[in-house]
């Protein structure tokens, strides 16, 4: 965790991080792969959870195949279920998003194939003001990373953070 006040350089720190890192590394595939996100402006947790599984997929893709961890994302299927409850129940049984902690652990073994970790940089999380915005949901799904060999995580946030966090 990088605990500071906002603008105190935080996320320089991680950019600084990611350089060194990326500079001192062979290139296919890199034994550490980033992806970074900030919660701010997210509508809800989930929303959240689901953005950090594309990107982790998008940052893998490009040296194994990860079609079989990719499922539609649940925006989608909600706005296609606009068209009546018959769609709804079809696209559930076809394009069922997933359980994201099984999809995670899927690409976990991916990582591992290629020897490679990902790292997810999580910026922002104190700062989502959001009513339907759940901080803890995110950090007990950070808590369940841990349990994955080949992911990471660095969380950042505020001194004064208003929700509990435990850095």
């Amino acid at each position: 965790g990088i605990v500071g006040a906002f603008g105190a350089g935080k996320s320089t720190i991680v950019k600084w991080i990611k350089g060194m890192v990326e500079d001192g590394q062979p290139q296919n595939p890199p034994p550490l792969l980033f992806s970074e996100h900030s919660c701010w402006g997210f509508e809800s947790s989930a929303s959240a959870i689901h953005a950090m599984l594309a990107d982790g997929i998008k940052k893998v893709a490009p040296f194994i195949d990860t079609f079989h961890v990719k499922s539609l994302p649940e925006s989608y299927r909600q706005a296609f279920s606009a068209g009546g409850q018959w769609f709804d129940s079809a696209s559930r049984l076809f394009l069922w998003p997933g359980d994201p902690i099984q999809q995670f652990r899927t690409l976990s073994d991916l990582l591992q194939e290629i020897g490679s970790r990902l790292v997810f940089v999580v910026e922002d999380l104190d700062r989502n003001n959001s009513r339907t915005f759940d901080i803890q949901d995110v950090l007990a799904f950070l808590q369940q990373l841990k349990e994955f060999p080949n992911l990471s995580f660095v969380l950042t946030g505020g001194v004064k953070s208003p929700a509990r966090i435990d850095f």
